[in-house]
């Protein structure tokens, strides 16, 4: 089986099974395993800008950024080959994923450190050049990451996943403020990054240990795992570029201080879309895979089940969008707190990009991962034409508009495509972000009334807790129907 399609479509009857019995509990480890490393790394952040200046958050920023950019774009798919393909727990095919990756990772060492220097003179930081240089053995670190953690969230054994990354955020954090407190500098992000890497590799070594790792190259696992990734590594790279167009742009136009606010923003409203991704590519993904298999009208199925999602969360996530500003403004000094005003606008952008992830997934369990391409294009090319006229009207918030404005185009275009494979219409999208919008507007007047007879930290707990309890009472009132009969 050598075909992107089959590669793609072809699933396990056992993983199957297993996604049809153990939806909620799966669910339940995949939020554990991503709450425990957000809620670490948001601590660990609170307190790391009590001691850093934005300039170093900024620095680090840059370095994510072609960090990052190296992995998209020579992304190979070798994790979800690992999730997909039929001889995945035969030992050639693994080490042969494993060998891969490990030589990708060293590849990649290699273009960031060359890459160092150009980055370094483009944003006229000389400190940029030795940070990368450092930071290149990141994904030296993660191309040396045992296999066996994807082949055990294949097997829906999402508790020993939580073992292995869990220890990145505990080791990191310490470290990272250790070091910070006795240097203040902002080498104690990069030795923070480094350290977690390093203990999670060495974590997942020993917790999957049954599942040892060796140099191979099977001709056939080769052929598979580079079939299925040559268009994953085209898209993964257009859609770096696609996300990551916002923090470039503002590297150049703005100050450094101004930069490390705005990822500030950016870093709280990646946590919801993050979590959701994660779910969406552990849960979502083989489920409706799982059904282009056995059900005749899989499309109309996935497609129903993508809209309950989005009504489902559009009231919690419209709490957030209306608590995020005041939650920034709280637990931040200044002039950190400046990120609230980013946040509001940045999360528009977070929820446009929930709705999209679930129509790449369904594309991609469909077989047709090409069209994210030019769905991604078609965003770039947004952003491109739009940037510039809204930075000059408003500024770095017009650049967090952009961002807003370039999700939107691609998730109409993913609709486009999707449309003639499922009764999806763009117009259930409308409502539940007009629910979410309502929500969040909403929430906000709440904590703003209550601001003007109580103090705003007291104001913001208070919605806090009312709609901690809103979003326990529709989790609970719809679980059976998305987690235990998803679909009907």
């Amino acid at each position: 089986m050598s075909t992107t399609d089959n590669v793609v479509t072809a699933a396990g009857t056992e993983a199957a099974a297993d996604i049809d019995n153990n939806i909620q509990s799966s669910t339940g480890w995949v939020l554990i395993t991503y709450l425990v490393q957000q809620g670490v790394r948001l601590a660990t952040n609170l307190i790391l800008t009590r001691i850093l200046a934005p300039e170093a958050f900024a620095l680090v920023a840059l370095c994510t950024i072609v960090i990052i950019g190296c992995e998209m774009m020579s992304d190979v798919g070798i994790r979800a080959s690992i999730l997909r393909h039929k001889n995945a727990e035969q030992p050639d095919f693994y080490k042969t994923a494993w060998t891969l990756q490990t030589l990708r990772g060293l590849i990649l060492g290699l273009i960031v450190v060359a890459l160092a220097i150009p980055m370094a003179n483009f944003y006229d930081s000389p400190q940029l050049k030795y940070l990368l240089f450092v930071l290149a053995l990141q994904p030296v670190l993660l191309g040396c990451e045992s296999i066996g953690v994807f082949l055990a969230e294949r097997r829906l054994s999402y508790f020993n996943v939580f073992r292995a990354f869990v220890m990145e955020p505990l080791v990191a954090a310490p470290v990272g403020i250790i070091i910070a407190w006795l240097t203040g500098s902002v080498w104690a992000l990069a030795v923070m990054a480094l350290a977690g890497i390093t203990a999670r590799v060495i974590a997942g070594h020993i917790i999957f240990r049954k599942t040892r790792m060796g140099f191979q190259l099977d001709r056939e696992a080769t052929s598979d795992l580079v079939n299925f990734g040559k268009w994953i590594i085209i898209a993964s790279g257009i859609a770096f570029v696609m996300y990551q167009m916002d923090r470039l742009t503002l590297g150049k136009l703005v100050t450094l201080e101004l930069l490390g606010i705005y990822s500030i923003a950016l870093m709280w409203a990646e946590v919801p879309l993050l979590m959701a991704r994660r779910w969406i590519s552990s849960i979502f993904h083989p489920l409706v895979a799982k059904w282009h298999r056995t059900e005749d009208k899989a499309g109309d199925i996935a497609s129903r089940y993508r809209s309950q999602i989005l009504f489902v969360a559009a009231v919690p996530f419209g709490i957030g969008v209306g608590l995020g500003a005041p939650i920034l403004e709280m637990l931040y000094v200044p002039p950190f707190t400046e990120a609230g005003t980013y946040l509001t606008i940045l999360l528009f952008a977070a929820w446009f990009g929930l709705t999209e992830e679930m129509y790449v997934q369904m594309l991609i369990a469909w077989g047709h991962p090409k069209k994210r391409i030019w769905s991604c294009v078609m965003a770039v090319v947004g952003f491109s034409i739009v940037v510039y006229p809204l930075f000059k009207a408003f500024g770095a918030h017009g650049v967090a508009l952009a961002r807003v404005v370039t999700v939107a185009v691609l998730l109409i275009v993913q609709w486009w495509f999707w449309r003639v494979h499922g009764s999806s219409r763009l117009i259930n999208d409308f409502a539940a972000t007009l629910m979410m919008a309502a929500a969040a507007a909403g929430t906000w007047f709440v904590q703003d009334q209550l601001s003007r007879v109580l103090t705003p930290a007291i104001a913001t707990m208070i919605c806090v807790v009312i709609g901690g309890a809103v979003c326990f009472f529709i989790a609970n009132r719809y679980r059976e129907r998305l987690l235990q009969n998803p679909g009907t």
